[in-house]
């Protein structure tokens, strides 16, 4: 007779854990709001202590968008960074163009954005238009407005930090949405982990008790197979989400990368009969986990996805532009140039599932990853010849 252990106990502590932990929440995600939500805080930059009074006296007391509204004022670029990092809840940026030096506004606008303040909207304001024309302004910056000093009337004004606010306050809803299913997926990650275990556990136990016996033990190792996929599948969104926030990005050494990529393929090789030649110098701005991860991706699918005698994949990198180039070349199946695009989009295939079991995700993770790290990823395919994945980062020593 099987002897069954008691089913192991729910553990909501883990979900909570996880959930409290999740990537995205940290530094960045939603830094104060919540110490303001009863009321906008709004930051003027201006060298010109008549602009901060006027500005004042425009917006009194009035409120918008349902709440008061507090300004905060700094008469230069050096001190608007402060008052931006000591309140990080502003919503709404009021900013001078020219100050110190006659484009200081517009390198203030790059710093926020490079900085992590994209949430943050920007009104610019300028008594000098000549030094900044206002169609190159909004084509090249992330700005709501422009407008000289002059024209910009207390109606004026409160309409456009209205429309300004609005827009802050709808990209505040829209991160809390992705944080909130991002909470969700990992606690559906954590179930669906825990009954796979179950029946895994389940199944081996009532193999062993089969003893070997057909055709009940063939099916409980199509059971055990079926939950090593759905886990594989789990595993899989896990990285998915987390890859949503931007990756910490520290000087890669290539060529060391490259050894670890060959050693942690070795099985893939060995079972494919395959070589790889990796042809790499230098180092680049990245992240070696994420990088790593996408060579290991991209090169056992050349392998697999492979119908030559031989299956050879090489690693190449160059510098071009500025950029370090990683290019993955094989000699596999390749790819119709109608589906280049495609083959980045979850459950898209190079084979179909019975020729070529696999989750449909490693190039979605793959394009996923490359951005995360401020790069590109793309392929150049020939059918039946092989197909080139071409990956754009950062330089070392480039922020």
């Amino acid at each position: 007779m099987i002897q069954f252990p008691s089913a192991p106990a729910e553990d909501g502590d883990d979900i909570l854990e996880m959930i409290d932990d999740r990537p995205g929440e940290s530094e960045g995600a939603a830094p104060g709001r919540r110490a303001s939500e009863k009321l906008w805080r709004v930051l003027v930059v201006d060298d010109d202590p008549d602009v901060h009074v006027a500005t004042r006296f425009a917006i009194g007391r009035n409120p918008i968008a349902g709440r008061e509204v507090e300004l905060l004022s700094a008469y230069s670029a050096a001190e608007g960074k402060q008052v931006l990092d000591d309140h990080r809840d502003v919503a709404v940026v009021l900013l001078d163009v020219v100050m110190e030096e006659h484009d200081s506004g517009l390198k203030f606008v790059e710093w926020m954005r490079a900085g992590g303040y994209e949430k943050q909207r920007i009104i610019l304001r300028t008594g000098q238009p000549g030094y900044a024309p206002e169609l190159e302004v909004i084509r090249n910056y992330d700005i709501n407005d422009y407008r000289t000093k002059g024209e910009l009337t207390q109606t004026r004004l409160v309409t456009a930090m209205t429309a300004a606010i609005r827009t802050f306050e709808q990209f505040w809803t829209i991160d809390e949405q992705r944080l909130n299913l991002e909470s969700f997926a990992y606690a559906l990650a954590h179930d669906f982990r825990q009954t796979t275990r179950q029946i895994r556990t389940y199944s081996e136990l009532v193999g062993d008790g089969l003893d070997g016996e057909a055709p009940a033990s063939s099916a409980l190792d199509y059971l055990s197979g079926a939950a090593r996929r759905l886990n594989a599948l789990v595993e899989v969104m896990s990285q998915y989400t987390l890859l949503a926030k931007p990756a910490e990005l520290e000087v890669v050494d290539l060529p060391q990368l490259m050894d670890e990529v060959r050693a942690t393929l070795a099985p893939i090789l060995a079972d494919t009969g395959g070589t790889l030649e990796a042809k790499a110098t230098g180092a680049c701005r990245a992240n070696a986990a994420l990088l790593g991860h996408v060579l290991q991706i991209l090169v056992a699918n050349g392998l697999q996805h492979n119908d030559h005698p031989k299956p050879h994949v090489e690693i190449r990198t160059s510098v071009r532009d500025g950029q370090c180039m990683i290019e993955v070349v094989d000699n596999g199946i390749g790819i119709e140039a109608d589906h280049l695009e495609e083959i980045f989009e979850p459950h898209m295939r190079l084979r179909p599932t019975k020729e070529m079991p696999a989750t449909g995700l490693g190039l979605t993770l793959s394009r996923r990853a490359v951005e995360s790290q401020g790069g590109a990823i793309w392929c150049v395919s020939t059918p039946a010849v092989g197909s080139t994945f071409h990956v754009s980062l950062p330089m070392e020593g480039r922020a």
